[in-house]
């Protein structure tokens, strides 16, 4: 294990979360969208059962979210984390396996299991190394493993790896060789923070009284539902882009290119959005605009093409920079959580979050043989009604 001391450390910690936020969901989800087509090819899917397939693996994250938070809150991250990445890998490949829809659903479901368990994982790790003045600035960056993981996976997975590695199948199993290593170097480089030189020392609880502690507290559930339409929308969005853009006639590498463009801009955008936010010592005031002009920006886009789209769609990541890094560090900023409760309360958003995720997309997408852009002003509608949870959020002063 790497022993030094706390300020070299928690870099070291932060990087590895980051990492790992990288090989887990960061290459590994994303890549099914800009692979749909050549899935699809082999095994013949339709619209409505694409969305059921991208949106299963956030149905299975929605049952073991409030369970991971509870686990992290009694156990030590280096186990859990090592085995859930243990587990992500081995599933991961398993998705290149499918046979049919069937198939397909089911190693999604199980693949969905244990990936976004991270989600929940990470923002805890990071949460005992860096404290409010830097939290915001610190999820930002470890998000950037998703957001950056996402968008080399979007653009490369498809047109370069699948003919590189001999198809979609090959490019599953590679991308699930990639989080065992992560899950390896959990194991063996990572202290328990009772004995890592944390500032902090964390205190476990039991499983009972940490649900029933953080169940009642009203603002972890608006912020539940404000990351229910968030990312149900963001879901419905990066799942859908590539086939839609491609049903309007664009050719497949510009297809990929829009949504490997709006990755690339949530993770431009992340930094400056955290570090103001960190600066303002406010999260509300720049969650409500941004959030405001993605519910904006995402209604616009079927009224548009061309270079006209083109430019809504860079509004949009603009908007959706760093959203994620700032609804995480207020969760855990809420009064009565702190770092005790930090996993409990981020997996209880989190069950909110996956069902947003695993909804949206199927939903969104049976509205597609009505007209090709119901989808994403049903998306935009419902991500518009979560803002309205925000005016009951309160800030800690």
């Amino acid at each position: 294990m790497i022993k030094t001391d706390h300020t070299h450390y928690k870099w070291f910690i932060l990087a590895l979360g980051t990492a790992t936020y990288f090989f887990t969901i960061g290459i590994g989800r994303p890549c099914i969208p800009v692979l749909f087509k050549e899935i699809l090819d082999e095994l013949g899917f339709s619209i409505f059962q694409i969305g059921t397939i991208w949106g299963m693996d956030s149905f299975a994250g929605a049952l073991v979210a409030l369970p991971t938070g509870l686990l992290i809150d009694r156990y030590s991250v280096r186990r859990v984390l090592t085995l859930v990445c243990l587990s992500i890998g081995f599933f991961g490949a398993a998705r290149g396996l499918s046979t049919g829809f069937l198939t397909m659903s089911l190693a999604m479901f199980l693949f969905g299991l244990f990936a976004p368990m991270t989600t929940t994982l990470i923002p805890k790790v990071i949460a005992i190394y860096f404290d409010k003045r830097s939290l915001g600035l610190a999820n930002s960056i470890s998000i950037m493993g998703i957001t950056i993981g996402a968008m080399i996976s979007a653009s490369m997975s498809a047109t370069f790896l699948s003919p590189v590695l001999g198809g979609w199948r090959n490019v599953l199993f590679l991308y699930g060789a990639l989080p065992i290593i992560v899950g390896v170097m959990w194991y063996l480089f990572i202290q328990d923070s009772t004995s890592s030189g944390a500032d902090r020392t964390v205190k476990t609880v039991p499983f009972k009284d940490a649900f029933l502690r953080v169940v009642k507290i009203r603002q972890i559930w608006l912020l539940g539902f404000i990351l229910f339409g968030h990312m149900g929308a963001y879901g419905g969005f990066i799942g859908y882009l590539p086939v839609y853009l491609r049903e309007l006639g664009w050719p497949p590498i510009q297809a990929d290119g829009a949504l490997t463009l709006f990755l690339g801009l949530i993770t431009l955008a992340s930094i400056p959005m955290a570090l103001l936010s960190d600066r303002l010592g406010s999260r509300k005031k720049i969650l409500v605009p941004s959030l405001t002009l993605s519910c904006v920006t995402l209604g616009l886009v079927p009224l548009f093409n061309g270079l006209a789209l083109w430019l809504v769609i860079i509004c949009h990541g603009l908007a959706r920079g760093g959203l994620m890094a700032l609804l995480r560090a207020l969760v855990v900023e809420t009064k009565g959580i702190g770092l005790t409760y930090a996993g409990t309360a981020t997996g209880l958003t989190n069950i909110l979050l996956m069902l947003g995720y695993a909804l949206f997309p199927p939903l969104g997408n049976s509205l597609a043989h009505i007209h090709l852009g119901l989808p994403f002003v049903l998306w935009a509608s419902l991500s518009g009604l979560a803002l309205i949870s925000f005016i009951d959020v309160k800030e800690e002063a």
